[in-house]
């Protein structure tokens, strides 16, 4: 293990004192002075865009995916990191990169050993090009927050040298005082991260909780924040199809290519290294976008009590430890789903009376005890 990690670095350092050499990446200086004169565009030589995932990531711009929760976007990611750190290629990127590459992965949410490693080696990724930096881990070694404009978060990159970076959800690393509504401070959050991307060459994708707004699709999906769609390159939104019962991944914005296809996958159950977890299953393609999904499933008031199971069992098997408060699982399949209070009920009990999940109460440290329940299913079938 020592040996590993000391290739890893050494290739980390190797890789960072070849861009230095190739001026694209500079060692900040203390109370470095700016030159306040402004660039002549006749010395600018035109340049193409250089990819990470062609058609679809651009090295050194922000890209943004979005999804409300237990949509399975962490498994479309791992599908993503297991393209880029192998060069696998698949239903979901045809395209084989130039060679694997490194990714780095800011998770808010996700334990990197219950959840990201057991996803990411289903998705038949190379977790020796995966690094990580955890929100609560920052936290207990600093005693303060990470955040995505912080000098800390730009050093952690700089030092990874990644090829990718990854901050899910990006909700996680914003400073307390940041409103996702104001535009001007959207902009100063992420305008220092996209020049790290841009000094080291690298793709970065925000991950975004959308904010299920009834009968919305697109923009209007994304948390809060219509400037994060204006900022970004690229645009992935990912919802259900309840029609098929498949997960959709919509490429709603793309900057310097034509949108994609949208790809189709069902979700199944796997397990690695002994740990129960979940992979994607590619499916197909559609020309349907977001806003086709989201209006076909507004156009279905009536919602049956298969979809609210499907909805339970999906939103337990996005969660680290596969249970939920019961009241908050209630209010997130209701809203999820629109289904009444009845339907969710009723397809509960139908779980709870096939062994599928198991109601707990937990004793909570003011001395209260809550329902919880647990998830026990193998497989998750959207």
């Amino acid at each position: 293990e020592l040996g590993k990690s000391m290739d890893e670095f050494n290739e980390a350092r190797g890789k960072a004192v070849e861009l230095r050499r190739a001026g694209r990446l500079k060692t900040p200086k203390a109370n470095q002075r700016v030159q306040l004169v402004a660039d002549n565009m006749g010395g600018i030589e035109t340049a193409a865009v250089d990819w990470l995932v062609p058609g679809l990531f651009p090295r050194g711009e922000l890209s943004v995916l979005g999804a409300d929760g237990g949509t399975g976007k962490g498994l479309w990611q791992a599908q993503l990191i297991a393209h880029i750190t192998t060069g696998k290629q698949s239903g979901f990127f045809p395209c084989e990169p130039p060679r694997p590459s490194r990714v780095l992965i800011f998770s808010g949410e996700d334990d990197p050993a219950k959840v990201l490693r057991p996803r990411l080696l289903a998705a038949g990724a190379d977790v020796g090009k995966v690094f990580f930096k955890t929100a609560d881990g920052f936290f207990n070694q600093s005693g303060h927050l990470l955040a995505i404009d912080s000098a800390e978060m730009a050093a952690i990159i700089r030092n990874t040298v990644p090829d990718m970076v990854i901050i899910d959800p990006y909700q996680s690393f914003l400073s307390m005082d940041i409103k996702m509504a104001e535009r001007n401070q959207m902009r100063g959050v992420t305008t220092p991260l996209r020049a790290v991307l841009r000094e080291i060459n690298a793709a970065g994708l925000l991950v975004a909780h959308s904010n299920k707004k009834g009968a919305v699709a697109g923009r209007q999906r994304l948390a809060d924040s219509s400037d994060l769609w204006d900022a970004s390159r690229c645009v992935v939104m990912m919802g259900r199809d309840r029609l098929t019962k498949q997960v959709y991944v919509s490429n709603e914005k793309n900057s310097y290519a034509p949108e994609c296809k949208t790809i189709l996958f069902a979700i199944e159950g796997a397990t690695v290294e002994g740990v129960k977890t979940a992979v994607a299953v590619y499916q197909g393609t559609t020309d349907k976008k977001d806003y086709d999904f989201i209006m076909d499933k507004a156009a279905r008031p009536t919602v049956s009590k298969d979809d609210a199971k499907e909805a339970i069992c999906a939103i337990l098997g996005e969660t680290q430890t596969g249970s939920m408060e019961s009241e908050k699982l209630r209010i997130a399949v209701m809203k999820e789903t629109g289904c009444s209070e009845r339907t969710y009920d009723r397809a509960r009990k139908e779980l709870k009376a096939d062994g599928t999940i198991c109601p707990k109460k937990i004793g909570q440290k003011d001395g209260t005890q809550k329902w919880y329940i647990f998830y026990h299913g193998l497989t998750v079938v959207i």
